[in-house]
C-alpha cells in the first residue's frame, strides 16, 4: 500500500504544471507564426508536422489542430473560415489545469481591460470595432478576432460599444501613425519621457506576441518585411518589423542614417542614456553584453518582467559603418 501511495505521488508531481511552464508554453505557441486573417494554406507552411484536420459539421468554419503536449499545453485548435482565401480568426489554447491558467493569464496579461466582460483582454482595435481579444474560459485561451463575413462578427465578446471604441482610439491615435489602435498598456507614466517610455513599453509587449497586430503593409520587394503602425519618428519607414536569419522577428528603428562619425555617436549614446533611465518602464532592462571599437558600438540588453522573469525579448542598440565615411544608429527589439 506504501508502494501504491508513493508511486501515485510521484506520478502526480510530474505531471504538475506551474506558471512557468505555461508561461513557456504559451511562448513557443506564439512562436509558430500564426496570425488573425493569415489563409489556411500560409498556415499550413508554419508546421512541418502535427497540423492535422479536424472532423466540423457546421459548413462555416474549417479546424485542425496541433497537440505540442509540452509545459500543461495539451492542445491547439485554429478556426479558418470556409470561404474566401479561408483565413484563421480563432486559437484555443487547451491547458491542463484551469486554475494555473488563471494564475498564468493575471501575471501575463495583467488586468482585464474588456469594458464589459470578465476575463477579456484586448489586443488591437480600430475604429470600426474590429478586435483581437484574449479571454479566458476555464482551461481554455482563446485568441480571436471578429473579421467581417465569419462567425464571429457580431458575437458579443466583441462589443466594446462606440462610446469605448472612440475614446479608446481618441487616447492611442496621437502616438500612432495610422488610425488603428493596438495594445493597450495600463499604466501610469512619469513626466520624463512619457511617449517614449509608452512606446518602449508597447512594443515590448508586442515583441511577445511575435508583432502580431503591428505589422501594416508588406514592403514591395521584400519577404517577411512590414511596415510598422508604431514608429520612433514622424516618418513611419524609418522603423519595420522583419523575420531575422534565426527565424525570430524582430522590430527595427533607424535612429540616425549615414551621418558623420561624431554625431552618430552623440546619437547612440543619447539612446542608451534614455533607454537606462526610463521612469515608469513596465520591464527590466539587464546589461548582456557590449562591445565598442573606434568605428562601432554595440549594446544588448535582456529584458525581464519586474517579477526577473526572463521574457526571451533583447534590446539592441547599433552604432556601424553605413559606407561613404557615414554611420548609422539602430535599435533592434523582439526575440
Amino acid at each position: 500500500m506504501k508502494y501504491i501511495i508513493l508511486l501515485l505521488l510521484t506520478s502526480y508531481t510530474i505531471q504538475a504544471q506551474d506558471v512557468k511552464d505555461y508561461n513557456t508554453a504559451f511562448n513557443n505557441a506564439i512562436a509558430l507564426g500564426f496570425k488573425m486573417d493569415m489563409p489556411l494554406d500560409t498556415t499550413k507552411t508554419l508546421f512541418k508536422t502535427g497540423f492535422e484536420a479536424a472532423p466540423d459539421s457546421s459548413g462555416i468554419r474549417i479546424i485542425y489542430q496541433y497537440d505540442p503536449k509540452q509545459y500543461g499545453l495539451d492542445n491547439i485548435t485554429f478556426y479558418f473560415d470556409q470561404d474566401g482565401n479561408q483565413p484563421l480568426y480563432a486559437v484555443f489554447l487547451q491547458f491542463s489545469d484551469a486554475d494555473t491558467l488563471a494564475a498564468f493569464c493575471q501575471k501575463k496579461l495583467g488586468t482585464p481591460d474588456h469594458p464589459g466582460m470578465e476575463d477579456h483582454w484586448i489586443i488591437a482595435l480600430d475604429q470600426y470595432g474590429i478586435a483581437t481579444l484574449f479571454w479566458r474560459d476555464k482551461n481554455f485561451l482563446v485568441m480571436a478576432n471578429n473579421l467581417p463575413e465569419t462567425e464571429l462578427f457580431g458575437m458579443e465578446n466583441f462589443d466594446l460599444g462606440k462610446a469605448f471604441i472612440a475614446e479608446h482610439v481618441a487616447e492611442q491615435n496621437g502616438g500612432w501613425p495610422s488610425t488603428e489602435v493596438e495594445i493597450v498598456v495600463d499604466s501610469v507614466f512619469g513626466p520624463p519621457d512619457k511617449e517614449f517610455t509608452s512606446t518602449i513599453n508597447t512594443i515590448i509587449a508586442y515583441a511577445l506576441l511575435d508583432f502580431e497586430g503591428m505589422k501594416d503593409d508588406p514592403i514591395p520587394g521584400k519577404m517577411n518585411e512590414y511596415q510598422t503602425l508604431l514608429s520612433f519618428s514622424d516618418d513611419p519607414e524609418n522603423t519595420i518589423i522583419r523575420k531575422n536569419v534565426n527565424n525570430t522577428w524582430r522590430l527595427e528603428a533607424k535612429i540616425a542614417t549615414k551621418v558623420p562619425l561624431e554625431e552618430s555617436q552623440n546619437a547612440y549614446h543619447d539612446m542608451q542614456k534614455q533607454l537606462e533611465n526610463l521612469e515608469a518602464l513596465e520591464y527590466r532592462l539587464l546589461k548582456k553584453s557590449e562591445y565598442t571599437s573606434n568605428t562601432a558600438n554595440t549594446y544588448i540588453w535582456e529584458v525581464e518582467s519586474l517579477d526577473s522573469e526572463d521574457l526571451g525579448i533583447i534590446i539592441k542598440l547599433q552604432l556601424y559603418y553605413s559606407g561613404e565615411e557615414a554611420f548609422s544608429v539602430r535599435l533592434e527589439v523582439g526575440r
